[in-house]
């Protein structure tokens, strides 16, 4: 007896769609090496607002005309140049390892989160005065409910 096919079998497991996501991947891995950062964002831009846009002409039943497209993705550009700009004069600039004084350990830590299957990935190194690494370690922990939990349990990993 063969499985019913749902929507989620079409996107996860058909064989065909894993195709197309794998060559569209492969395409913009090429567009982001071969063009500049600009491009490849108007790029992708682009390609979501489509996506977006057939969305809603699927479900509501509307009508978006090419132009209002190409509006959209420059105004969304615009917008994202002027938040970056924004953002970029904030940036008071890299912080710098500095060694600890004395017999003391320097112990940096920090946490990745991945809030759909709620998993977090704590990294710690440990430096003595002198730069050197004398420890490091990585735990992966499942069933964390937020970023912030995640850092938390990097802290107490740390300590």
């Amino acid at each position: 007896m063969a499985s019913a096919k749902t929507l989620e079998h079409i996107f996860r497991d058909s064989i065909s769609t894993s195709c197309v996501w794998a060559e569209l991947h492969d395409w913009l891995l090429y567009d982001f090496t071969v063009h500049s950062i600009s491009i490849s964002r108007s790029v992708v831009c682009t390609l979501w607002l489509i996506w977006h846009v057939r969305n809603r002409q699927v479900r509501e039943n509307t009508i978006v005309q090419i132009q209002e497209i190409i509006y959209r993705v420059w105004s969304y550009l615009l917008e994202f140049n002027a938040v970056h700009a924004k953002l970029l004069r904030r940036l008071i600039g890299p912080k710098r390892w500095r060694p600890s004084e004395g017999s003391c350990l320097k112990v940096n830590f920090d946490a990745a989160f991945h809030a759909p299957m709620l998993i977090t990935c704590v990294g710690i190194v440990i430096k003595d005065n002198l730069g050197s690494v004398v420890g490091y370690t990585s735990i992966v922990t499942t069933q964390i409910p937020s970023a912030f939990a995640a850092e938390a349990l990097a802290c107490y990993h740390a300590i």
